[in-house]
């Protein structure tokens, strides 16, 4: 039940599309691609046990709604808020401990909480959200690295959020 609705909301992700958007024209004017608001990774399975899911959507539509800036914001042209969100989901017919620890990215500091998730079986949980200021204008993906421990036993973990065109949207959506 709750794969069907983290599938929901992926396709209100891609549905909504109110984030900002960009268009880019190769050199040559023959290729136009356009750009949606979302960086997400190839989901990534850890230990054989949970599945690693992360996006990154650009724009107030994923603001959590107690955010508040740790300074006065001056936003700059083409700045925009990043919000960086992990989804884990427990592949087994048990309970597992999911503990976050290392976390590094660029863009991002913090950590990805809460400090123990435990997930049911065959369920999913959502880390704590993350924000941070970008440019609309970002197109190179952004790597990030953490430790995930599972039931104690650590596995590293490095990958890319790569900005998804509105076609591999579609195609990875529906």
């Amino acid at each position: 039940m709750k794969t069907l609705l983290l599938s929901l909301a992926c396709l209100l992700f891609v549905g909504c599309q109110s984030g900002p958007q960009i268009t880019l024209d190769s050199s040559d004017g023959k290729t136009t691609r356009r750009f949606g608001s979302y960086f997400e990774n190839d989901k990534f399975p850890v230990g054989g046990t949970v599945l690693v899911d992360a996006v990154i959507s650009l724009g107030h539509e994923r603001l959590p709604k107690d955010w508040k800036p740790e300074r006065e914001l001056y936003y700059r042209d083409g700045e925009v808020e990043a919000v960086l969100e992990f989804y884990f989901t427990n592949l087994t017919d048990k309970p597992v401990e999911v503990k976050i620890e290392n976390f590094q990215c660029q863009l991002f500091h913090g950590s990805i909480g809460p400090a123990v998730m435990v997930i049911p079986p065959k369920q999913w949980v959502k880390s704590t959200p993350l924000v941070a200021l970008t440019s609309n204008y970002q197109i190179e993906p952004w790597d990030y690295s953490m430790s995930v421990v599972i039931d104690g036993k650590a596995h590293s973990l490095k990958d890319k959020l790569v900005r998804m065109t509105i076609e591999q949207l579609k195609a990875r959506h529906g």
